[in-house]
């Protein structure tokens, strides 16, 4: 096991340090002068050099690339064109948002999909599985900006049952804790009025970022469990009397866990990435929100952390993905 796990981690720092390159390399051919872009076109060309050498954009390619690395590996994801400040400082102020919002939707979508994709499958060509496959369709569809704005404008807008945007109501005292999750912060510190507005803003930047993986999730679970349906195991234990409830949740799902890891761990990533529509929606202060504000404003330095962030959270997820694949099946623990 532990042989297995090490190979896995030589080849999750190999596809990092490739990632990285290519990142860098992207950057490099990006057309245009970003330093320009920030400066202006007003600003003289004495002072678009002195930023450039700021900024460390006036020396050889290898030497960039050198101090790259070098700074990645300290965690310096570089300065802000327009907060000045450095990234990973914002990017520590925002990602805890991000984070809540994108596990409460993966909990959710777990929750739901796993139960309704087993469903599905028992059920399958009756009307559940009909209703299941239709909804399937209809959230897989939807754009997420389209039905962010329509949650909003129905829930909002026209029934006031639920926050428009932000992350916790005005008036509220801001939540230091030492988390950065309003919810837990607010949990631990027993301020539930604090609470109750954290998950009431939560609501529907999670049904709008949940709905489409939760699709997702469900028709490829249910395409799963139909095939060990149809095992002999099966049917085995259904001569012995065994409960199609049993069936469904105990022996099909066990079989079913291994891809049932991968989709969950797959769509981790997939949530990260769809924040950035969600968030701007929303007025959610999380990093695909800054990442909007730093694509505006041609803030380079903040859009490749942000590439690199989501970029590293798929492979790490795959790393994972693939350590849970050996505790479940022991068979694959091969080098």
């Amino acid at each position: 096991m532990l042989r297995y796990i090490l190979g896995r981690a030589i080849g999750l720092v190999l596809v990092i340090l490739g990632t990285v390159t290519v990142l860098f390399l992207v950057q490099e051919m990006i057309p245009g002068d970003p330093i320009r872009a920030f400066a202006g076109e007003r600003v003289r060309a004495e002072q678009v050099e002195i930023l450039r050498r700021e900024f460390g954009l006036d020396k050889p390619l290898y030497v960039r690339y050198g101090t790259y690395l070098w700074n990645l590996a300290r965690g310096d994801l570089g300065l802000s064109l327009t907060s000045q400040r450095r990234v990973q400082e914002d990017m520590r102020a925002y990602l805890p948002a991000t984070l809540e919002l994108a596990v409460v939707s993966i909990v959710i979508i777990a929750a739901l999909g796993i139960p309704l994709g087993v469903l599905a499958a028992q059920h399958s060509g009756r009307a559940l599985d009909q209703v299941t496959r239709l909804l399937a369709f209809v959230g897989a569809g939807l754009p997420v900006f389209w039905l962010g704005l329509m949650l909003m404008i129905l829930f909002y807008g026209k029934l006031g049952w639920l926050p428009g945007g932000g992350r916790i109501a005005f008036g509220l005292p801001r939540l230091d804790g030492p988390t950065g999750s309003y919810l837990l912060d607010s949990l631990i510190a027993g301020n539930f009025q604090a609470f109750g507005s954290t998950v009431a803003h939560l609501v529907l930047p999670v049904v709008t970022l949940a709905l489409g993986r939760l699709t997702v999730v469900t028709r490829l679970l249910r395409s799963t469990v139909l095939e060990i349906l149809h095992e002999d195991y099966i049917r085995t234990a259904r001569s012995k009397g065994v409960s199609e409830r049993k069936i469904g949740f105990k022996h099909a799902l066990r079989n079913a866990a291994t891809p049932a890891i991968t989709i969950l761990g797959l769509q981790f990533g997939w949530i990260l990435q769809g924040t950035i529509l969600v968030e701007v929606v929303f007025s959610f202060p999380g990093i695909g929100y800054y990442a909007y504000n730093a694509m505006i404003n041609h803030d380079l330095p903040v859009i490749l952390a942000f590439t690199l962030v989501i970029a590293i959270t798929f492979v790490v997820m795959n790393f994972l993905v693939d350590t849970l694949y050996a505790v479940v099946n022991p068979k694959l623990r091969t080098w």
